[in-house]
């Protein structure tokens, strides 16, 4: 007998970074013979990508496969506990369905911890093209999470910045995976490591305009919050950034203004998809892995349109 499993769906913009020269977009590097039929070792796992459907939209499924650690079985009425038997060679396989909209550059993706966490799909894609002897692309991909579309038209209004406050744990871990930077935010977590803190919390504010307050840089505190939303995109960023609320203020209907938060954790644009498991699989599901985010593609739309155009 079936059972219904509900997954879910994370949506994030994608921002392909390469050298002036270079004109390269994240469908190229999805369809590239670079990453077709090949394999990485990532964190542990062996990961590859089967592409499933191209067109405005490309579909794909990653598949990750564990060799290593796997849990034994457990028989319920003797109560022993034994090896799974797995040969050599095998191991414990899991998918995660994606879809990205060329149009928009939306990126929707499956989450599922068992699996390939998007950071780690994105750092497959970079470690098939840089293996590849007669590859010289050389590129970055940023994938801040969507919010949801009325917190999404709030921060677009916002003109006037009062505070942003934030939270991590861990600063030795996300400085690990945020090394390569160099600006406020690594300035911040650096702090945090230095003193051995296990969380650290910190507070950007300005006087209220009734103050007299001319509010924060908004170029400095957008791009702080462009970076922060970045790392919410790793698995390391994803357990250690704890808060990230936005106050400021945006007219509304009548052109009155009030100040209003904006929770970039809470407010994370986020659906479910439904399937039909059996007790045991004998392959991922990708025609219904690739029915189900299709149909939720659609059923988006009308918010994407809001937030992105088109």
């Amino acid at each position: 007998m079936n059972k219904s499993s509900q997954k879910i769906i994370e949506m994030f913009e994608v921002k392909v970074r390469t050298d002036e020269k270079l004109a390269l977009s994240f469908e190229d590097i999805l369809l590239s013979d670079y990453v077709k039929d090949m394999e990485a070792y990532i964190k542990g796992k062996d990961i590859s990508m089967q592409i499933l459907d191209t067109g405005s939209s490309i579909i794909g499924i990653m598949e990750t496969t564990r060799n290593n650690n796997i849990p034994p079985k457990r028989n319920k009425r003797s109560k022993k506990i034994g090896r799974l038997g797995l040969a050599d060679g095998e191991g414990l396989v899991y998918g995660n369905i994606f879809l990205y909209e060329k149009k928009r550059k939306i990126l929707m993706y499956e989450v599922n911890k068992f699996g390939c966490y998007v950071d780690h799909f994105l750092l497959f894609l970079n470690v098939c093209c840089s293996e590849a002897k007669d590859c010289d692309w050389r590129f970055s991909i940023d994938i801040p999470p969507i919010l949801n579309p009325n917190e999404y038209k709030r921060m677009k209004k916002m003109d006037f910045y009062k505070s942003l406050e934030l939270q991590f744990s861990n600063p030795t871990a996300l400085l690990e995976e945020y090394h390569h930077q160099n600006d406020s935010l690594s300035n911040a977590i650096e702090i945090g490591k230095k003193l051995h803190s296990e969380k650290f919390s910190c507070k950007f504010e300005v006087k209220s305009k009734r103050q007299g307050g001319t509010g924060l840089s908004q170029k400095t505190l957008r791009d702080m919050i462009d970076k922060v939303r970045s790392l919410l995109g790793t698995e390391i960023g994803s357990k250690n950034v704890k808060k990230v609320t936005v106050y400021g203020y945006a007219q509304d209907e009548d052109g009155g203004e009030k100040i209003e938060p904006i929770d970039l954790l809470v407010d994370r644009y986020i659906k479910h998809i439904t399937l039909s498991e059996p007790r045991e699989n004998v392959d991922l599901l990708p025609e219904q892995r690739k029915t189900k985010i299709k149909k939720l593609h659609k059923d988006c739309e009308a918010d994407f349109a809001q937030m992105f155009g088109g």
